[in-house]
């Protein structure tokens, strides 16, 4: 018996990559839908990045801003489509299932997009036209919090249109809602990865993008994930039985 041990031990240690092979191709696979998710997802943030680099004063042309952000609905739910599928698959095989996902995900992730950015506008709008009244103590702290419920809102949503379900843009919108209220700390959690992304992104436009693009949306797409799947919905479950 402790002969078979012994030979067994040394054929593990003889082993090229050792016990721990698993464990770095499932490594190499996540670095490399990361890379080609964050390639996929720049090429659609083509026209934000232009119209930043061209306006000289970004804020005031915020509407025009979310106008070109517009393409990067469809993108983002094909990523998290891309990702839902590797998870199912294990197939590593990111910019098929990104371009699988932008066909199957590509209106309606527009559409939860559009309605986001559209309450984004809105907001700002009234921030801008409250901001030096005397009403800006009373409403600028229910205009952050909003802002904060609509940004918390959307990946969820979006994760739920990139469920192979083919849930609508009520039911997404519904779920999101549902759990960026109930669950406010994963909500949070999305919102601070979010915005170190994009401090990385204004600092190292290129790292930011293309290098930690993929990586962020997998953070993303893995609390929302969590945040639904605390609620009961999920892989063959319907949103309306969740919420």
């Amino acid at each position: 018996m402790s002969a078979e041990v012994t030979r067994t031990d040394a054929g593990r240690r003889r082993a090229p990559w050792g016990p721990g092979f698993d464990t770095w191709q499932s490594l190499f696979a996540f670095a490399y839908r990361g890379f080609a998710t964050g390639l996929c997802v720049a090429v659609f943030a083509l026209p934000l990045s232009a119209a930043l680099i061209g306006i000289a004063h970004p804020l005031s042309a915020m509407p025009f801003l979310l106008l070109c952000a517009l393409p990067l609905g469809p993108a983002l739910s094909a990523a998290f489509h891309g990702f839902d599928a590797a998870r199912r698959s294990g197939a590593a095989t990111p910019f098929a299932h990104f371009w699988r996902g932008l066909r199957a995900t590509a209106w309606r992730g527009l559409g939860i997009w559009a309605l986001t950015l559209a309450l984004l506008l809105f907001l700002y709008v009234d921030v801008v036209a409250v901001s030096g009244t005397p009403f800006a103590v009373l409403l600028g702290p229910l205009f952050a919090v909003l802002a904060i419920i609509v940004l918390a809102t959307a990946p969820v949503a979006l994760t739920v249109v990139s469920l192979p379900a083919g849930h609508g843009i009520l039911a997404a919108t519904k779920a999101g809602l549902y759990t960026a209220i109930r669950r406010p700390l994963l909500s949070l959690l999305t919102l601070a990865v979010l915005a170190a992304w994009i401090l990385i992104i204004l600092a190292q436009p290129v790292i930011g993008a293309l290098a930690l693009g993929g990586f962020a949306l997998s953070l993303i797409w893995m609390n929302a994930s969590g945040q639904l799947a605390a609620i009961g919905v999920g892989v063959g479950s319907d949103v309306s039985t969740g919420v």
